[in-house]
């Protein structure tokens, strides 16, 4: 029996940033109901952490940076309130009215609040509050994503680069990417059973399977 042993032993690093008791208890009491509903603020209490030393990221539609319940958590929100989008933002899609993260859809800025909101003022909405995040803009519209832009945001997050898309810096790169309408489009373009036959025929497949959406 072949036997592979390995070669290397990599001990996760300690997270030295965590939240204090009464900062997470305080960020609990805030949480919205659905943060509620799956017990976040139990691992916040019981487990000092609210996302604290962790980086989210999100393809989708981009970023409306200067939200409320977003701007705190952006990485590249700097102490004195300026912000750098270098190795913070990319945008694949190409048609922001300026160099600042934007989200023509808002459907982007939903996913991130999802993640990480949290407005300061007592109104919780993300799982991960004490994270911060970056972003990748591959969507004109919730689900009008080229798969060219689609793959390019992929390749920035694995090393993130600055804004005129040089020097990658892989050493920071998030530690965790959701990307919805994105990846339902790869899937679809790529896996046999999510093809449309004809045009505009509709796929038979499972939704869950396929990442169509089914209409009532």
């Amino acid at each position: 029996m072949l036997r592979v042993d390995p070669v290397q032993t990599v001990k996760p690093p300690e997270n030295t940033r965590r939240a204090t008791k009464a900062t997470a208890k305080a960020t609990a009491t805030a949480a919205n109901w659905n943060i509620k509903h799956i017990n976040a603020p139990r691992v916040w209490t019981e487990l000092g952490t609210r996302g604290e030393n962790i980086v989210v990221a999100d393809i989708d539609a981009g970023v409306k940076f200067d939200h409320p319940a977003l701007a705190a958590q952006y990485r590249g929100k700097k102490p004195d309130g300026s912000v750098d989008h270098n190795y913070n933002w990319f945008n694949a899609a190409g048609d922001c009215p300026s160099d600042d993260p934007c989200d023509g859809s808002g459907d982007g800025t939903h996913t991130m609040g999802t993640m990480v909101g949290d407005d300061g003022a007592g109104r919780v909405v993300g799982v991960a509050p004490g994270a911060k995040w970056i972003a990748a803009r591959a969507c004109t519209g919730e689900w009008n994503c080229p798969e060219s832009a689609i793959l390019q945001s992929g390749e920035w997050l694995l090393a993130p680069r600055d804004s005129a898309y040089r020097n990658p810096r892989p050493d920071l790169a998030p530690d965790t990417v959701a990307a919805g309408p994105p990846f339902h489009r790869l899937h679809r373009l790529h896996v046999p059973e999510c093809r449309p036959r004809r045009p505009g025929a509709r796929t038979t497949s499972p939704a869950n399977s396929c990442g169509v959406r089914r209409r009532s």
